[in-house]
């Protein structure tokens, strides 16, 4: 998954949807030289305010969920708040990545990605984003 979220207010009918977080969270997702999904600029904020107000216990699985990483952009890094793609999939069942390349390479084969050669990169830093999440 590469992706990002963003808050603020939009616009839905049927269908179809505009508004700025629309669009920011797509020319984010854009930026992104890695598989992942972070949050946008409002969206940092927004949840950063809501750290400060709310009960420290109701956030406990959130903080197990976001957390912060040098993201890698195409026009350089920025420490933004990611969410972890393995929590889903691994916490608490006891799985182990033992080839965190293989696990990669298979995901991007299962959603019938070719890997041509701009995208080694992009393999490379979601392996380094993974192996963050495995050790936090």
């Amino acid at each position: 998954m590469r992706g990002a979220v963003d808050w603020g207010n939009f616009f839905v009918s049927e269908y179809r949807f505009a508004g700025k977080p629309i669009i920011d969270a797509y020319r984010m997702s854009g930026r992104l030289e890695f598989s992942g999904c972070v949050f946008c600029k409002n969206a940092a904020e927004e949840f950063e305010r809501l750290k400060k107000v709310t009960d420290k216990e109701k956030f406990e699985t959130i903080d197990m969920v976001v957390f912060s990483y040098p993201a890698f952009l195409s026009d350089g890094e920025e420490r933004l708040w990611l969410i972890d793609l393995l929590f889903s999939d691994y916490a608490g069942k006891g799985k182990d990545i033992s080839d965190v390349r293989e696990y990669i390479v298979d995901r991007f084969y299962a959603h019938n990605k070719d890997i041509v050669r701009r995208v080694i990169p992009k393999i490379e830093n979601t392996e380094m984003v993974l192996r963050y999440c495995l050790k936090r």
